[in-house]
């Protein structure tokens, strides 16, 4: 089983609006922990109303929990130690908190060790009687100046959405080196002590457990659990009232009753071997790194993959479609309707079968002249040596497949054809669709531009150049690479990861059950959302340690292996 631990929030994903846990998810969470898996709550709420459900749980399941996580982690208990962790808001900020809330006339409460001992909540704010009403199964406590507030947690609330919004930014301005703020609704600020979040959660129960985070799932629906979804391979946002916070999460789940039930039917207990998409990079994964094709092992498994087994296959590149297709034509691949490409490291989805994009994600005209400004100028002034690089544009369907030269449009072109040429002799001969090289001029349209390659002399100006861009050019773009002396830019949020998970959607795919193959940092964003990630020994560690299979093997090689391993099983 895949996930091994299973964190769950409460409200809004393990509860229904009666605050009741379903018979179907106790059920699911009974099956679950038979297997071996390890249910954790982890909310926002006091101990008192947690340990409520965690015993519902234990009574139904017949055995006991090991871990809760109460305050956003501020409180988290070890049943099998009797052990409890704790993390206070110190005084003095409290007082701190406690003055603007009173001056802004806000409603707040404190949840001090005494309250908690107590099973109570300290309350300040002019709606008092509302307060009352929201804590059914604590003492409510009025708060004032004189009180010992140092608190696990303080929540500000406002009817007022504006209030809150405004409120939250003053306070981020002056508190966020020594505080964490996040949002459970609309009008609810939750504050914590400095690194305290669901995300803090995660990384606790792995350190404790010795279970990598590659097998840890998050469930939740709020922004105060995106700090969880952060941390994880896989996380599930359960129906959020603001869609915002779905961008964070592996999964969006559209049902919310049954919600844990269904996640942990039909993904957490689902067969992972039973693979119906394959997205594997290029260069160093499907290709040979000599000659720069695919071996013929390779290409026979992935045609009986295809063509025997109807499963779908993509190839994920930092290259265009017309490199794709090339490929694609190469391995004999008869069933090209399950084909499909995703290029320019996930700007770009192709699908085979209608001869269209499924998707498409441009840089803006003025940031990709803003790149192109910077690039020359690095260039001009040596600074980091020599640079040079070129551009994919969005191609039009008549190049794929109209049998047409494309075009690959740069500056600096001499060079980076000499730092092709230093990948493989055989580069743009064997895998490379025939392109014209066009040296950019003045008169350059900067639209419709999808990716940057940048190329360097050397890995150390590489780093400089990196360093550059993110730290003194400070462009809203994605910066990757994929080799030690280039520097791929792309549109902001565009990944391959994402561009898998856009294809496993559209395809009515599991994400368990699609296979990713990469081998450089390009490709972590797709191997890091899948159980069935494949990379090499002698990848980088970051690759190793964001996939689930490292395989001593070699470049095209990879594939086959992986494919007998997981879906043939030879």
């Amino acid at each position: 089983m895949q996930s091994k631990i299973l964190a769950i929030d409460l409200d809004g994903t393990l509860l229904t609006k009666l605050k009741k846990i379903t018979s179907k998810n106790l059920d699911a969470i009974d099956n679950y922990m038979k297997l071996g898996g390890m249910p954790v709550i982890v909310t926002g709420r006091s101990t008192v109303s947690a340990f409520r459900y965690f015993y519902q749980i234990e009574k139904y399941a017949n055995k006991k929990l090991r871990y809760l996580a109460c305050f956003n982690g501020a409180y988290i208990y070890d049943q099998e130690l009797n052990k409890s962790y704790k993390n206070f808001i110190s005084e003095s900020l409290c007082k701190e908190i406690f003055s603007i809330v009173k001056h802004e006339k806000l409603t707040a409460w404190f949840y001090t060790e005494k309250s908690r001992q107590t099973k109570s909540v300290e309350v300040y704010g002019y709606r008092f009687r509302i307060a009352n009403k929201l804590f059914k199964n604590l003492n409510t406590v009025k708060l004032d100046e004189k009180s010992d507030i140092s608190s696990y947690k303080i929540n500000i609330m406002s009817f007022s959405k504006t209030k809150i919004a405004n409120v939250l930014e003053n306070l981020k301005k002056r508190f966020e080196n020594v505080l964490t703020f996040s949002l459970s609704s609309k009008y609810l600020i939750e504050i914590n002590n400095k690194k305290i979040d669901k995300g803090y959660v995660v990384k606790f129960l792995a350190d404790q457990t010795k279970i990598s985070k590659k097998y840890i799932s998050f469930l939740g629906d709020s922004f105060n659990d995106v700090p969880g979804f952060q941390q994880v391979r896989n996380s599930f946002a359960i129906k959020p009232k603001n869609k915002a916070v779905i961008q964070y999460a592996t999964h969006y789940i559209n049902y919310k009753k049954n919600a844990v039930a269904d996640v942990i039917n039909e993904y957490i207990l689902n067969d992972a071997n039973q693979v119906k998409l394959i997205a594997t990079d290029l260069d160093g994964t499907l290709l040979e790194n000599s000659t720069k094709e695919v071996s013929k092992i390779a290409a026979n498994k992935i045609v009986e993959c295809v063509d025997e087994k109807n499963i779908y296959f993509s190839i994920a590149t930092g290259r265009n479609v017309d490199d794709i297709t090339m490929i694609i034509n190469k391995i004999g691949i008869k069933n090209k309707n399950l084909c499909y490409a995703i290029a320019n490291n996930g700007s770009v989805i192709y699908e085979f079968k209608t001869g269209r994009y499924l998707y498409k994600q441009v840089i803006p005209a003025e940031l990709s002249k803003l790149v192109f400004n910077h690039i020359k100028n690095l260039n001009q002034s040596n600074k980091y040596g020599h640079i040079g690089c070129y551009v994919h544009r969005i191609l039009n369907i008549d190049r794929i497949s109209g049998g047409m030269n494309t075009q690959l449009m740069g500056y600096e072109l001499n060079f980076v054809q000499e730092r092709l040429n230093c990948l493989s002799k055989d580069f743009t001969k064997n895998s490379w669709y025939p392109k014209d090289f066009i040296e950019i001029n003045s008169d350059f349209d900067f639209q419709n531009i999808c990716k940057f390659v940048i190329y360097s002399d050397s890995p150390e100006n590489n780093e400089k150049i990196s360093d550059y861009f993110f730290k003194e050019a400070k462009l809203n773009l994605t910066f990757t690479t994929s080799s030690k002396t280039n520097i791929e830019i792309n549109a902001k949020k565009v990944s391959k990861g994402n561009a898998v998970k856009f294809l496993a959607n559209y395809l009515n795919i599991n994400i368990f059950n699609v296979m990713t193959l990469g081998d450089e940092e390009n490709d972590l964003s797709m191997l890091k959302i899948t159980p069935n990630s494949f990379t090499l020994t002698t990848s980088k560690e970051i690759v190793k340690n964001a996939a689930n299979n490292v395989i001593e093997s070699k470049p095209s090689i990879l594939v086959s292996d992986a494919i007998s391993q997981k879906i043939l099983k030879e």
